[in-house]
């Protein structure tokens, strides 16, 4: 009878918990990725103020950032892990916000179609991959406070605030606008 009673009781506990503990893995997923992206934006903040440029690739261990957005490094291949199994490319691109278009794609090369214009305002940004719409929706809520795009697109897409997303190249891609380049 007494293990029919705690039985019982451990089944009503699991009925109020799980559901809240589910609930909070996607709020924490979140605040995974929206820490390190802050992260990366103070660090990065911090080598420009340190040598007068911003840096091109970003270092796995970060102990070092190396390559200036001058250098033709593109080693490209390497990612650092963050919140919802997704991945923090480790190069910068520029992005051009007048034509919410990256530099670049994943694979480095300009994206099909792009409306790139390096003589608009450009901010280094990084990129996210492995998102869905929704994580991405998400994100764009906890960093830019809520759709920064009335014209949002039904495929998922957002052109407007420091968090952008869309399929660029045929990859659902997210970029976080780190800090504006000067002309």
């Amino acid at each position: 009878m007494e293990w029919l009673l705690t039985t019982a009781s451990l089944a009503i506990l699991a009925a109020f918990v799980v559901p809240t503990v589910v609930q909070g893995t996607s709020v924490t997923e979140s605040a995974k990725v929206e820490r390190d992206l802050r992260a990366i934006r103070r660090s990065i903040e911090a080598f420009a103020t340190g040598t007068g440029t911003l840096p091109r690739v970003l270092s796995r261990s970060g102990a070092d950032v190396v390559a200036s957005p001058s250098s033709s490094d593109s080693r490209g291949a390497d990612s650092l892990a963050t919140g919802y199994h997704a991945y923090v490319m480790d190069h910068l691109v520029r992005y051009d916000v007048a034509s919410d278009a990256p530099e670049f794609d994943a694979t480095l090369r300009r994206p099909d179609g792009s409306r790139f214009d390096g003589g608009h305002t450009l901010y280094a940004a990084v990129q996210l991959h492995g998102l869905t719409v929704t994580e991405a929706q998400e994100l764009e809520l906890s960093i830019d406070g809520g759709p920064t795009d009335a014209l949002e697109g039904s495929n998922g897409s957002n052109g407007a605030g420091r968090f952008r997303y869309g399929t660029i190249s045929g990859l659902f891609t997210a970029y976080y606008l780190v800090a504006p380049l000067a002309r």
